[in-house]
């Protein structure tokens, strides 16, 4: 989606920054596996929207989705 855009900078930003946030999700999912069939859920209906061209769904779902990261975030700055 990043490359998508077309925007080099941002896809250069997010390439330097892929590592750390797949360790964050590693360990967000650690400390709430159960948010897993959720997860795979939104990323399903993401596609498919973005398959269909809708915007405004793919936009809602991308909001949704991203909506609990500042939760994980707190819980995962709180760990030992």
């Amino acid at each position: 989606m990043v490359n998508a855009a077309g925007n080099s900078v941002l896809t250069e930003l997010y390439d330097t920054l892929r590592s750390r946030q797949q360790r964050v999700a590693v360990r967000a999912l650690e400390a709430r596996p159960e948010r897993l069939p959720v997860i795979d859920a939104e990323h399903c209906a993401l596609v498919a929207a973005l398959e269909r061209n809708d915007e405004p769904e793919a936009t809602r779902i991308l909001h949704q989705h991203l909506r609990p990261v500042s939760e994980v975030v707190s819980v995962l700055s709180n760990e030992p």
